[in-house]
């Protein structure tokens, strides 16, 4: 008997031997009407909503759900250096590239506090970083001068008061779950500052080079620290030992962030992507590719389902947690008891002796094996050479009778592209056709761990558009494709997953 036991993987933690790509490219946006480096991308505590902070003090919030904008602000005249979201997702705080604090309301995106207005003689020390307290009554801040400040913006007038100096200088911070405490990275060390008692409990001599970043881990019982070399370092909290250690990056300076579940991190990497770490395997699992440039602020939401991406480039990658199944195994069949044997007759027995009445013993369920499964087909299938694709507002809509999901997007530097497509992970009957600005490249091509390779020429001028178009979901649903973009001087690797209602599409543009 065959049977699919179907294993879906923790969010970060894969079992068996399989090793896939378990985030997908979901999605791209830019800064909408803004231009500059991505800055910082963060989400909301609830992920109800999330941010992007541009080069040019721009903030666009868009809704995770629809990822539709919810509000764009221009909130400072140089970069973005940090965005905290209130504990109700109503209000956000932001600091400037010249040091300047403010408080927004989402709902008007009206100021509700500016620092340098409220608080000129502060506006010469250099802010770096901002986070409400835990009721929201108010907000720390500092940097620069190595301070830490608490602004209520409920209190007449409003005036920031010191709460403790923590090093010669804070160039990040991060706060635990009820924002009780907070690490502050100052030059090569880590101090812990306790937000009950305003005053600095311990100090973690962390890095051989100056501290980019740090985190709680999600328990809580660890602090871990980005070094400037690229080495990761996780400490004990309350004895400060060191408890890993692995060099993760290649950059001097991003940044990383843990999974809720604290199996994995997501860390900025050169090149064109990220990564995301498996702490326990202490191996990658994920390339997150498709950047054209330096990844340098990176944020999972709060269910773990969802990674931001952004850096040197002028967009942000959104990455969704995919279900990937496991390895079939054939459980071993139940063995049916043996039937009961009547004794044999000997000369040595009397003859035809009286046999008491017994009843029948019941018979033995045999579980009847299942047939293997099969892929999943399209009821319907219309003819590849009718199917029409129409477009809302110049981006595809729907080809056939399948909606498109847009939002990816890759550019290129060249008119010739080579699109090679395959099966990385199992191969499970998938079967697939690609249509390219008009035309089927491939027409009910079975997927395979064998690549196909196939070259095509885009339009300089106007935006190009690849979908896929699944026939069936495999016997795992969807139907998934690995797809590399060679323009002759980069290569880009993308995910592309499709159903019997979806068809995902990737967008291409000459730079």
């Amino acid at each position: 008997m065959k049977q699919l036991l179907l294993c879906v993987l923790c969010l970060c933690g894969i079992t068996g031997e399989l090793q896939a790509q378990i985030f997908d490219d979901y999605k791209v946006f830019s800064v909408s009407s803004g231009s500059g480096e991505i800055s910082i991308v963060r989400f909301s505590p609830q992920s109800e909503f999330f941010a992007i902070g541009n080069g040019k003090g721009r903030i666009v919030i868009r809704k995770t759900a629809n990822t539709r904008i919810h509000k764009i602000i221009q909130a400072h005249k140089g970069a973005i250096r940090d965005i905290n979201f209130h504990p109700s997702q109503e209000k956000l705080a932001s600091v400037g590239e010249n040091g300047n604090v403010k408080l927004w309301n989402l709902k008007t995106g009206q100021v509700l506090f500016d620092l340098a207005k409220s608080n000129p003689e502060l506006k010469h020390s250099l802010k770096k970083f901002v986070f409400f307290d835990q009721k929201g009554d108010g907000f720390y801040f500092g940097g620069g001068d190595g301070k830490l400040y608490f602004m209520s913006y409920r209190t007449t007038p409003q005036r920031a008061k010191l709460v403790t100096r923590v090093g010669k200088v804070v160039d990040d911070i991060a706060i635990n779950s009820n924002r009780s405490k907070m690490l502050a990275a100052s030059l090569k060390e880590v101090a812990l500052v306790d937000l009950q008692k305003n005053e600095v409990v311990q100090r973690v001599n962390a890095c051989s080079k100056r501290v980019v970043d740090v985190q709680f881990n999600p328990n809580e019982t660890q602090m871990a620290c980005l070094c400037e070399n690229g080495l990761l370092n996780l400490y004990d909290i309350q004895t400060g030992a060191l408890v890993h250690s692995n060099i993760l990056t290649s950059l001097k300076q991003t940044e990383f962030d843990f999974s809720k579940d604290g199996k994995c991190l997501v860390i900025g990497d050169s090149g064109d992507g990220a990564k995301v770490y498996d702490l326990e395997k202490k191996n990658v699992i994920s390339e997150l590719m498709g950047h054209y440039g330096s990844v340098r602020t990176v944020h999972f939401s709060h269910d773990g389902q969802f990674i931001l991406s952004a850096g040197d480039g002028q967009f942000t990658k959104m990455w969704k947690y995919k279900k990937i199944y496991q390895v079939e195994e054939l459980p071993t069949p139940p063995t049916p008891p043996s039937k009961p044997t009547t004794p044999i007759a000997t000369n040595t027995q009397p003859t035809n002796p009286p046999v008491p009445k017994a009843s029948n013993p019941p018979s033995p369920k045999v579980t009847k094996p299942e047939s293997p499964q099969k892929p999943k087909m399209a009821k319907t299938e219309i003819p590849l050479e009718d199917f029409r694709l129409t477009f809302d507002e110049n981006i595809p809509d729907s080809l056939g009778n399948r909606a498109v999901r847009t939002g990816k997007r890759v550019l290129v530097k060249t008119d010739e592209l080579t699109f090679v497509v395959w099966d990385s992970e199992i191969v499970d009957g998938d079967t697939i056709s690609l249509y390219f600005n008009g035309q089927w490249l491939l027409k009910e091509h079975a997927l395979t761990a064998k690549k196909k390779k196939i070259k095509v020429k885009i339009n300089p001028e106007a935006d190009n558009y690849l979908i896929l178009h699944a026939h069936n979901e495999g016997t795992r649903s969807p139907n998934t494709a690995a797809l590399t973009v060679d323009d002759g001087i980069l290569r880009k690797r993308v995910a592309l997953s499709s159903d019997m209602g979806t068809s995902d599409a990737i967008n291409f543009k000459k730079q």
